[in-house]
């Protein structure tokens, strides 16, 4: 036979003797209790969780959004700097060979 364990609760300080095979609570002393906590603190320990996350959040949405407005001009940018490199600017140039032109 298995010697019962002995196991105490972080939150109410109870003491369980608990079967090792099982898993099973076998008996249970009451603890001392602990200071119960001001419902009304956890309150707003959570709503202030709960806006600095939504803060977080709309913090992260807005630089999103105005990385992809500026997306746009910088892909611009990046093709009149390719076009000027290749001296494709202007379009009435005529192409080197005739095979070129069939790519326009």
């Amino acid at each position: 036979m298995t010697r019962p364990l002995s196991v105490q609760c972080p939150c109410c300080q109870a003491k369980l003797q608990v079967d090792p095979v099982t898993g099973a609570a076998q008996a249970a002393k009451s603890g001392a209790a602990g200071p119960l906590g001001d419902l009304g603190a956890a309150v707003r320990k959570a709503e202030a969780h709960t806006k600095s996350r939504k803060l977080e959040s709309e913090s992260a949405f807005s630089q999103a959004l105005d990385a992809e407005r500026r997306r746009k001009a910088d892909l611009v940018d990046l093709f009149r700097k390719a076009s000027a490199k290749h001296g494709e600017d202007d379009p009435q140039a005529k192409p080197d060979t005739p095979l070129d032109d069939r790519w326009r």
